[in-house]
């Protein structure tokens, strides 16, 4: 869907854009500072709510990924399809399930 097109479908309400972008199923991801901290928030939540064993599973998962991003690896490692599979394809759900590229969050994250 094009820029115009996704502006349009969306309700304009921001505690309901994340339903809207699950709608959308964007494949590039762009969006201010204030949404990328909604969506970390709303993740780091889930996680929190989750099991021990759910939590370990993501730390290591999240540790992983930035290493290997940092060190320049941008398919995230030898166990990033792994990761990929097991841990981040819940949140790719989260937002639309189609983002191949989510600009922002995760490099704002692995940087700091």
């Amino acid at each position: 869907m094009g820029p115009l097109i996704a502006r349009r479908a969306c309700r304009g309400d921001v505690a309901e854009l994340l339903e809207d972008v699950q709608a959308l199923r964007p494949t590039i991801f762009t969006s201010v500072p204030r949404l990328w901290n909604r969506i970390h928030d709303r993740v780091m939540a889930t996680v929190r709510a989750g099991n021990p064993i759910a939590r370990r599973l993501f730390a290591a998962a999240f540790a992983s990924k930035k290493a290997a991003l940092l060190s320049g690896d941008a398919s995230g490692g030898r166990f990033g399809p792994l990761w990929d599979r097991l841990v981040f394809s819940k949140i790719k759900a989260r937002v639309g399930g189609a983002v191949c590229l989510p600009c922002g969050w995760l490099w704002q994250s692995a940087c700091q």
